[in-house]
Parts: structure tokens; sequence; C-alpha cells
């Protein structure tokens, strides 16, 4: 008799030390699945509500519409009983994709897979409110949904006076998470550019993708390679919708003639943008034509029998730059254009006609 008794003391002993692990672990019961509502447990009641299931940014606080793959997350139930102060629940994840963590005391998971109570919670607040964090399961995972109970009860030591609400269901579909990108391939340009000439008008149109609408980007001021002496220029700014274009205008004198190139870094992606820069117009000067073309002490004299159909006159430098031009309205034969200040060198003289003839001569100015 007293070893069948020393048995049992044994036996209970190993019951207690389980039973107090499981609550010094924050595990519950052996309820299953919503099975405390009804007969034998406690009433079902619409007194008793599940307000909310929410996620919530682990940093901000606030709630999310939809999940990323592998983020933390804040989840909080919350419901009500006017009339209850204290509280039991049961969460779970339907799809069991995630991973629950960071419980409260007296919260923990039970073996079936749901989350629930070791004992009786008190309402915070003026509500009944559990809170622990989620991890999303791995990108691609999809739609995830939460299930909720709670059972508001009296605290009395027994089933009678409690009220268990309804199941609340609440679903989350995946964020998709873009990249952003710049979409080099179809990157284009506007205006030309030509070797001395200082830029006017040049610009680059780049495409980009999966950019956060209205986040910033800094601004970008990069120096050509290649042909040396322009600049590609972004102004600081941010990103109007997701998709779109930046524009960045060509500033500068190039040194060269041949292919410039910008590597430019815009919000941490790199893309080279290229121009082609000409050598300048070639004017090839026509000795055989009907007008005398002198210069001399700032004056330049013109004669012929056709001077007086003269509609404009130019001078270019030898790379083709412009650095003269006048229109002209005479009716005479000769000439004499005053004040035409140009350094020494050698110049192309281009004379227009007004039915669009043209004719051209070199001339050194000493």
């Amino acid at each position: 008799m007293k070893k069948l008794h020393y048995i049992f003391m044994i036996l209970m002993s190993i019951v207690s030390f389980f039973t107090l692990q499981s609550v010094n672990n924050n595990e519950s019961g052996n309820k299953a699945w919503n099975t405390c509502a009804g007969a034998g447990c406690h009433n079902s009641s619409s007194a008793t509500t599940v307000a909310s299931i929410s996620l919530l940014d682990s940093i901000t606080n606030l709630p999310v519409t939809e999940y990323e793959g592998g983020k933390t997350y804040k989840i909080l139930m919350t419901g009500n009983n006017t009339s209850l102060s204290q509280f039991g629940f049961q969460l779970r994840e339907t799809n069991n994709k995630g991973t629950f963590g960071n419980f409260p005391t007296n919260v923990g998971r039970q073996a079936s897979g749901f989350i629930t109570h070791s004992s009786r919670l008190n309402k915070t607040n003026l509500i009944f409110s559990v809170q622990m964090t989620w991890k999303a399961p791995a990108a691609g995972s999809g739609t995830v949904s939460f299930d909720g109970l709670i059972n508001a009860v009296n605290g009395n030591g027994n089933n009678s006076g409690d009220a268990v609400s309804a199941v609340k269901t609440v679903s989350y579909n995946e964020k998709v998470v873009t990249t952003f990108a710049l979409t080099c391939a179809d990157a284009s340009s506007i205006g030309t550019l030509t070797k001395n000439v200082a830029a006017s008008g040049a610009s680059f149109t780049l495409p980009y993708t999966g950019a956060t609408t209205n986040s910033s980007y800094s601004a970008v001021n990069v120096s050509s390679t290649g042909v040396l002496g322009l600049t590609a220029r972004l102004t600081a700014g941010t990103f109007p919708s997701a998709s779109g274009n930046l524009t960045l205008s060509i500033t500068g004198t190039p040194t060269s003639n041949g292919t410039a190139s910008f590597l430019v870094n815009i919000a941490g992606k790199t893309c080279t943008l290229t121009k082609t820069v000409s050598a300048g117009s070639s004017i090839i000067s026509n000795e055989s034509n009907p007008f005398q073309i002198h210069f001399q002490n700032n004056i330049l004299s013109i004669e012929g029998d056709q001077a007086n159909q003269i509609q404009s006159i130019s001078a270019f430098d030898l790379n083709g730059r412009i650095v003269y031009n006048k229109e002209i309205h005479s009716q005479s034969n000769k000439l004499l254009i005053n004040n035409i200040n140009l350094n020494k060198g050698m110049y192309v003289f281009k004379i227009q006609k007004a039915n669009g003839e043209s004719f051209s001569k070199k001339l050194m100015i000493q």
C-alpha cells in the first residue's frame, strides 16, 4: 500500500512539473481550435467581439495593407465586451506560412498550431488587446489569412457567465516589391554637339522603372570622358511615379570631336550615356563668284553687279563656328560694312542671295 502511494506521489510530481513547465513557458492548455464555445465549456455571445486583427509595421507601428516576404511585423488583435474585463483568446494563421514570436506573459503557442493564453488576461485601455510578432514567409508565398476569437470571462472560476465571440478572419496579400532600375538601353538624346562650340539645347532622356512614388533622388553633375569639356546635369527631385523619364541637360564646350561619355549614378543605379560630338561645318570657299570681297580696318567691302541681291552675310572660323552674321537690305552694287571686330586669322565669308544662291571666300585678317 505504501508502495502504491509512493508511485502515485511520483506520478503527481511529474504531472505537476510538466504543468508548471507549460505555464512557465507561456504554453496553454489542451483545448482544440474553436472548441471553447458551446456546451460543456463557454457560451457563445454576440456581446463579445473581435474588433480587428492587424499587421503593424515593426518600426512605425502603423497598420499595413500588404505584407512583404521575410519581413517581421507586429500582429495586434483587439476586441471588446462592455460587461466583462478579463479574457482569453485564440489566434492562428490558417496557412501556417509565417512564424509567431515575442509572446507576452501568459501567452504561447498551442500544440495544434494556434496561439492562446495560459491564464486570464486583463483589458488594456478598456479593450481586449494582445500583441506579438509575426515573421512573414519568404517572398512568393502569396495570400495569408488569420483567424481569431476572444472569450470574455468574469473570473468566477467556472464557465458560467463567460462569452465567446465569433471567429474573425482577415487576409493579407503579398506586396509585389519592385526593384528600381535605369533603362539604359532606351536612353535617347536631343540637340547637337560641335567641337569648340558651347552646348545649347542638348539633353538626355533616361527612362526608369520600379521607383517608390515621391521618393527623392540626388542631383547629378557628371563630367564627360572621351571628349572632354562637357557635363551632364540632373537637378535633385522626387520620382513622380513608379516609372517614367528623367532629363539630364548637357552643358559646357567640347574640346574635340568624337564620343562624349557620361557615367551617371541615380538612386544607386548606374548608366553610361553617350553623345557624338561633330567636328563642325566644313565651309568650302568658292573663289569663282560674282563678288569682289575685301576686308581691311574692320571694314568689309563687297562689289558686284548682283550686290543689290544680297540677303545676308556671315563669317565662320575654320572650326565652322559662326562669328558674324548680318541681314542686308541694299539697293547698291557696292556695300561697305563697318565695325566688324574679328581677331587675326583665317575666316570664310559667306554671301547669301535672296534667290537662295550662296557664295563664299576665304579671307586672312591681319
